[in-house]
């Protein structure tokens, strides 16, 4: 994975002084807002107001962290208002590039060849990873903002006086405090979690990212459970804190959570089924290539790993037997 330094791209970035193997996700470099009026958000500086027309968009198809930016232009109906640019789907030497290719679209701003050179444009001196999505202030010739969490959240209500579909909100005041408490659960142990285990450097930051919840299964499970269970498997209750009796369900309930659990238990199966083929090829699959095989002890090491996790999920009820 590449890198800008002091405006100056590196196909590979420089070792770090960290020893423990584990990817850390810098934070995002810029951080407007546009806003209905223009007046300034909750970071950044003011100057940039909603107007069709105005803002670029660039994203990546093959990058999920775009999608839910172009999700939420489609759901607002806002593909008049904001422009896009789609970079190839395969990260070559030189990092997101608009080489030819299905689906590409050039960038019209200032030719780019490179995602990177868009950064340029926007800090001759800039320092950091080059990623998408990025909002882009055609009048204003500079980058609104490349954290698409924030971007997605102007996307809407700011153009709410353009959009096609107003009336939709995806951000409701009173349930603000319940969706930034699952999206802090689901950033960790999932959307990141992915990127935790497949950059890991060393075994002991690829099991760390594992114990800690950084598989499909830990996290669907959670977010699966009615509000009771949601509570348990958030907080799981220990030695010192004994569980309370669970509410009665009823009949329709308990086919719907037999049906939830078996999904979980389905998930965690074919987990397994996929990492004991991997060790047969001599990697771990997902989170190592063929290129990096394990030995065969620590191949071991890491299924007995992975059997224990699913042994203490079991216990707490997180999957299904």
């Amino acid at each position: 994975m590449g890198v800008m330094i002091d405006g100056v791209w590196h196909a590979r970035e420089p070792k770090s002084d960290g020893k423990d193997g584990a990817f850390k996700r810098p934070e995002t470099s810029f951080r407007n807002w546009i806003t209905a009026d223009g007046s300034a958000g909750a970071t950044g500086t003011d100057g940039f107001q909603a107007e069709p027309g105005r803002y670029h968009l660039y994203i990546c198809h093959a990058c999920p962290w775009a999608h839910r930016a172009m999700i939420f232009r489609a759901l607002k109906g806002l593909e008049d208002v904001i422009s896009v640019s789609v970079v190839h789907w395969i990260m070559a030497e030189n990092g997101w590039n608009f080489a030819d290719g299905e689906g590409v679209v050039p960038d019209p701003v200032i030719g780019a060849d490179y995602l990177y050179q868009v950064y340029q444009h926007a800090d001759s001196n800039f320092s950091g990873r080059i990623t998408v999505p990025v909002l882009w202030d055609l009048q204003r010739n500079t980058i609104v903002s490349n954290e698409s969490s924030e971007i997605i959240r102007m996307l809407n209500t700011a153009f709410n006086a353009y959009s096609s579909h107003p009336e939709l909100d995806f951000y409701p005041e009173p349930l603000r405090a319940e969706i930034d408490e699952v999206n802090e659960r689901i950033y960790h142990t999932l959307n990141n979690g992915v990127y935790r285990s497949g950059f890991a450097t060393s075994q002991e930051a690829y099991n760390a990212a594992l114990r800690e919840g950084a598989v499909v299964p830990a996290s669907q499970s959670w977010v699966n459970q009615d509000e009771q269970d949601t509570r348990k498997y958030a907080s799981p209750p220990t030695s010192h804190s004994p569980s309370k009796p669970s509410r009665k369900h009823t009949s329709g309930e308990k086919n719907h959570n037999v049906t939830r659990k078996k999904s979980a238990n389905t998930m965690q199966k074919e987990l397994l089924a996929l990492h004991q083929e991997g060790i047969k090829a001599g990697y771990v699959v997902a989170a190592r290539p063929p290129s990096q095989p394990l030995h065969a002890d620590k191949a071991a090491a890491a299924q007995a790993e992975l059997q224990q996790m699913y042994l203490e999920s079991l216990k707490q009820g997180t999957v299904g037997s």
